[in-house]
């Protein structure tokens, strides 16, 4: 899954099933719900995430 937002839009892509980022299931908006809604899945995954070390 890949979440991109910007201050004119927001996407969601998903993988496809390859696994791989799929562009052609991308979910655009440009509107203040959908951009803040990306946001919050964004920092839910965030702090889902557990340093790595090498």
């Amino acid at each position: 899954m890949s979440v991109i937002v910007s201050d004119k839009f927001s996407m969601l892509e998903l993988p496809g099933q390859d696994g791989k980022i799929d562009q052609n299931t991308a979910i655009f908006g440009y509107d203040d719900k959908f951009r803040e809604w990306c946001k919050k899945l964004f920092q839910y995954y965030w702090e889902k995430t557990k340093l790595c070390s090498p």
